[in-house]
């Protein structure tokens, strides 16, 4: 989705850049942070995975693998429920930069 939205905003760099650059970055980071605290074996590390898990885009590398490594239920529910609120704000604001700016599409 936020890809199409990149697409939408093609004309515009900065915006396109943001849309389309800025999530893989935020998804790489949290992935190679989140793989980070598997060095740490306490108690602390197990509760920052479980933080990094439950945040959209960032806890995207966790939740790919959610079925080998088994993160906490809750986690996975809260990365749903605030992914699809952040995807619906993301749409109804996107919509209406579309059609304040269809004759340039």
């Amino acid at each position: 989705m936020i890809a199409s939205v990149a697409d939408l905003k093609r004309r515009h760099s900065m915006a396109n850049f943001l849309y389309r650059y800025v999530p893989i970055l935020l998804a790489l980071a949290g992935g190679a942070a989140w793989a980070f605290t598997f060095v740490f074996p306490n108690e602390i590390a197990g509760t920052v995975r479980t933080a990094f898990t439950a945040l959209p885009v960032v806890g995207l590398a966790p939740v790919f693998i959610a079925p080998v490594t088994q993160p906490s239920n809750l986690a996975l529910l809260f990365h749903g429920i605030v992914s699809l609120v952040a995807l619906v704000f993301l749409v109804r604001v996107n919509m209406r930069w579309f059609a304040a700016h269809l004759e340039e599409v």
